[in-house]
């Protein structure tokens, strides 16, 4: 098997429903030579996996398994703005967001954090007019105790 077809397998077992509980299992072995071989082959899909069911579980498990995992999802966020707000208001790609909030913030990787909240946030009154938008500035909220009256301003 070539290195090319290997890096479509990989994509496309993480976009099919049996395919991405392989994908998961494979990230939680939690080896790093593995996994980083498979952040780097998915890197350039992690906004579309996202959208998709499975997809997003798949990227929900990098960020969890490690924390080269979580920056290289992370750092993808917040290439794209654009992306980054219509990912917070997705059915699925919401919870990607929130998982990236909240292991940001866990880890330590304050500077992400921040810098995720501060996109977010300047979209928040767009994000407030969808239920996974909402979810995603409740997060924010949780997390965040200081954007407590700043979002009790945007709700009302």
């Amino acid at each position: 098997m070539t290195r090319r077809s290997r890096l479509q397998t990989v994509e496309t077992a993480s976009c099919i429903n049996a395919g991405n509980y392989v994908v998961q299992h494979v990230l939680e072995l939690r080896d790093e030579e593995i996994s980083s071989k498979v952040f780097s082959q998915l890197e350039k899909q992690y906004l579309t996996l996202a959208y998709k069911k499975g997809g997003s579980h798949v990227v929900e498990k990098c960020i969890e398994s490690s924390n080269i995992g979580m920056i290289s999802v992370v750092n993808v966020l917040l290439a794209d703005e654009k992306s980054l707000v219509q990912l917070a208001k997705d059915p699925f790609g919401n919870y990607v967001i929130q998982k990236a909030l909240k292991s940001t913030k866990e880890n330590g990787e304050e500077t992400r954090h921040q810098a995720l909240v501060r996109v977010l946030m300047r979209h928040a009154s767009f994000l407030l007019h969808s239920k996974p938008g909402k979810h995603v500035i409740l997060s924010i909220k949780s997390l965040n105790p200081d954007y407590q009256t700043v979002l009790n301003s945007l709700s009302s």
